[in-house]
């Protein structure tokens, strides 16, 4: 664990809480959309912070902060210590927490290909070439593919002993065409609509998914829906 965090939890102890816990999050995140094979959007984002949740006489308390010093994690606590001494007097019943044993434990999702680690350019390379072959008849007005990666790094601490660290990598990405024609508006989408299929894996998922050998069959999907 963090230096910062144990601080943290040993501040804790002399703040007279019944109870508290942590987090800390971690993320690296990044989407790719194409249409009509031009790069239409293209995010790529970082993030961390931690919170804070005590309970103090049936109160709760939060408060939060993306700095992660030891200073900022004083100022935290301090406020939300004084959050739940403020709402104690909303307070109308006592707070059973239920009896749960300490955790110790670490877990990382498994994948064989860091999608943050695969070239920029391969991957719109990749949609590119399948929306245009989506794009290859006039009556499809749209096609588009993304991709998107997320990885969460996350932290947990309780005054009950437990410390937990997580690390889960998300991988996924989708193509999706419009086809007008005939007074009609028709789409399809593989392997499904609304930014495509996600797993907890790398980037294979992704050339498991084989992007541009199903762009002709979705296309002609869409076109037979117009009849």
């Amino acid at each position: 664990m963090k230096d910062y965090l144990e601080f943290g939890m040993d501040y804790l102890k002399s703040k007279g809480v019944d109870y508290a816990d942590m987090r800390e999050v971690n993320s690296d995140s990044e989407h790719i959309l194409v249409r009509n094979g031009e790069v239409e959007n293209l995010t790529i984002d970082t993030g961390s912070g931690f919170g804070v949740r005590v309970l103090r006489n049936g109160a709760w308390g939060f408060s939060s902060s993306n700095t992660t010093t030891q200073e900022e994690m004083k100022k935290v606590i301090d406020q939300a210590v004084q959050i739940a001494k403020e709402s104690q007097p909303t307070v109308n019943g006592e707070v059973e927490m239920a009896e749960e044993p300490s955790y110790q434990d670490e877990f990382k999702s498994e994948y064989d290909e860091n999608p943050f680690g695969v070239p920029l350019d391969e991957k719109i390379s990749l949609l590119r070439e399948a929306t245009e072959i989506m794009g290859k008849d006039d009556k499809i007005k749209v096609a588009q593919g993304s991709m998107s990666f997320l990885k969460t790094d996350k932290f947990f601490l309780s005054t009950e002993g437990s410390r937990i660290h997580q690390v889960v990598l998300e991988s996924g990405a989708g193509i999706e065409c419009t086809a007008m024609g005939n007074g009609e508006v028709q789409k399809r989408s593989f392997p499904c609509s609304h930014g495509g299929d996600h797993q907890a894996r790398g980037y294979e998922f992704v050339r498991e998914l084989d992007l541009t050998s199903k762009a002709d069959k979705v296309r002609d999907e869409a076109l037979q829906l117009l009849s």
